[in-house]
C-alpha cells in the first residue's frame, strides 16, 4: 500500500505514475507539472477494509493534477497494480480485477487558510458549511468545469450537481440545496 513501483510495459519516468501521453489518449503526460514540485496542499485516499488510506506520494500528485487541470480520468500504477482513476465519481479500479474503491481528496490546510467555503442545507433549511476538504473538492470541481463530484462524507457518499447546486445522498436519493457560502460571495 505505500510504496509503488512502475507497471510492465509503461513509458512513465516517475514511481507510481503510469500511462499514455494526453494526445494520445485524453491523459495527463507520464511526467507531472513542475507546479507538482511544490508541497502538497491536498492528499488523495482511498476506502480500504480497514478505513481510509493515503494515497503514495506520488500516485496521490497525479490524482490532484489531472483533478486541478480539468482531466476526467488518469491511470496510476502502485504496489504491482494498475488503476484507472475516475476523478468525477471519486473512484479508483483495478484494471486487472475490476474491483472499486472511492477515494476523496482531503486538504492539508487549516480551515482559514482554505481558497473558498461551501454551504449545504440541512433540512431545516439552515445553511451549514461544509469541512474545507468537501469546499475545496466542490469548488475544484467547478474550477475544472465537472458539473458533478462525489463526496464521501462520514459514512455516507453524496453526488454533488455543481451546476444545478444540489447535493444527491448516493444511497437514499435525498436531494439538498448547496451554495459558495456567503462570507465566499462577499466582493
Amino acid at each position: 500500500r505505500t510504496g509503488s513501483r512502475q507497471a510492465a510495459g509503461s513509458s512513465a519516468h516517475i514511481p507510481g505514475l503510469l500511462g499514455p501521453t494526453r494526445a494520445a489518449s485524453g491523459l495527463e503526460p507520464s511526467r507531472p507539472a513542475a507546479s507538482m514540485q511544490h508541497a502538497p496542499t491536498f492528499q488523495w485516499e482511498y476506502l480500504d477494509d480497514g478505513g481510509w488510506a493515503p494515497m503514495p506520494h506520488a500516485s496521490s500528485l497525479r490524482c490532484e493534477h489531472s483533478f486541478r487541470t480539468g482531466l476526467r480520468h488518469t491511470q496510476l500504477a502502485s504496489g504491482g497494480n494498475a488503476y484507472r482513476v475516475d476523478l468525477v465519481a471519486m473512484e479508483q479500479r483495478n484494471v486487472a480485477t475490476n474491483r472499486a474503491r472511492p477515494l476523496r481528496r482531503v486538504s492539508l490546510l487549516p480551515y482559514h487558510l482554505a481558497n473558498t467555503a461551501w454551504d449545504w442545507q440541512d433540512e431545516h433549511g439552515t445553511w451549514r458549511t461544509y469541512d474545507s476538504s468537501a469546499s475545496e473538492q466542490i469548488q475544484g470541481a467547478v474550477d475544472a468545469g465537472f458539473g458533478m463530484t462525489r463526496l464521501y462524507l462520514g459514512p455516507f457518499a453524496y453526488d454533488v450537481d455543481t451546476t444545478a447546486r444540489v447535493q444527491r445522498n448516493a444511497a437514499t436519493g435525498t436531494a439538498r440545496g448547496i451554495r459558495p457560502a456567503l462570507a465566499a460571495q462577499a466582493p
